[in-house]
């Protein structure tokens, strides 16, 4: 006689939820035509608590899948509404999807939606010592535009190499009387993620 244990694991029942989460954001990350070394970061945004819990959990697994890390924002972070209005508004987005777990073809207008993956471009957070920089806010408008114009990966090979970026500003093009130049330090004014 062979006995079967039909109960659910619910560690496996976890791991499957993990490895649909990553399929889809995978599927993104292929229909972005992105390679492994673009500077992206992934975030997904859900209100299913569960759902947030369960990839937090099982952070470690989710990255691995991925080979990327996850940024996971749950209804403690204020909900998608939030995540559209104050996170989303200041960032370059690549490659968005709004997902529902166990889509059937009928079921897709009055499904709820499970979460929300988003690829973005990574970008230098600038620190609060950045606005001390100058006092003058056009300088720093300026400063901002000059250091994002170099892009996300040149940053990088830069402040690898080099403790400093030096970037001269003229906020008056007709002279060049009002030229100034300016140190930015990575870690001081800026970080990269």
């Amino acid at each position: 006689m062979i006995l079967l244990d039909f109960t659910p694991d619910v560690e496996l029942q976890k791991m499957a939820t993990c490895r649909e989460v990553t399929s889809r954001i995978q599927k993104l990350c292929k229909e972005a035509n992105l390679k492994p070394d673009d500077p992206v970061q992934l975030v997904l945004s859900t209100e299913n608590n569960n759902l947030a819990n369960v990839l937090m959990e099982k952070q470690v697994y989710v990255d691995g899948l991925l080979r990327r890390n996850l940024t996971i924002l749950g209804s403690s972070s204020n909900g998608v509404q939030n995540f559209e209005h104050d996170f989303l508004k200041k960032r370059q987005i690549i490659a968005r999807d709004d997902v529902t777990l166990n889509e059937k073809e009928g079921d897709k207008l009055h499904k709820k939606i499970d979460f929300v993956v988003v690829i973005l471009a990574k970008q230098p957070q600038f620190l609060p010592a950045f606005d001390t920089i100058s006092e003058s806010a056009e300088e720093r408008d300026i400063l901002k535009k000059a250091v994002m114009s170099y892009g996300y990966s040149e940053l990088t090979k830069h402040f690898t190499a080099n403790s400093r970026l030096n970037i001269a500003v003229n906020t008056n093009p007709k002279t060049n009387d009002s030229i100034k130049s300016f140190d930015i330090h990575v870690g001081t004014h800026l970080v990269l993620n």
